[in-house]
C-alpha cells in the first residue's frame, strides 16, 4: 500500500512543480503585455482581460473542462494549474 500511496504523492508533487513552472514562463509576456506602459490599448486590454478571466475561474471547474477536452490523467491537471496560475503570477 505504501508504494501506491508515494507513487500518487510524487506525481502530485510533479504536477505541481510543471504546472508553476509553466505558469511562470507563460505569465512573464502576458505580465509584459497587459502593463498599460509597455503595450498599446489595443494589446494590453485584452490582455488583461484573459487574466481577469483566468483569476476568476475555478480551478476545479477549468479540470473538468480540461478532463472533458483531453481526458482524465496528468496533463489535464497540469493544464488547469497552469491556466489557474496564469492569472495569479
Amino acid at each position: 500500500r505504501w508504494e501506491l500511496l508515494l507513487e500518487g504523492m510524487l506525481e502530485s508533487i510533479q504536477i505541481a512543480i510543471l504546472s508553476s513552472a509553466l505558469g511562470i514562463v507563460i505569465s512573464l509576456p502576458l505580465g509584459l503585455m497587459a502593463a498599460r506602459n509597455l503595450a498599446p490599448a489595443i494589446v494590453s486590454a485584452p490582455t488583461r482581460a484573459f487574466i481577469a478571466l483566468c483569476r476568476s475561474l475555478h480551478y476545479v471547474i477549468v479540470a473538468i473542462l480540461f478532463v472533458k477536452a483531453i481526458g482524465f490523467g496528468a496533463l489535464a491537471g497540469v493544464a488547469a494549474l497552469t491556466i489557474a496560475s496564469m492569472g495569479f503570477i
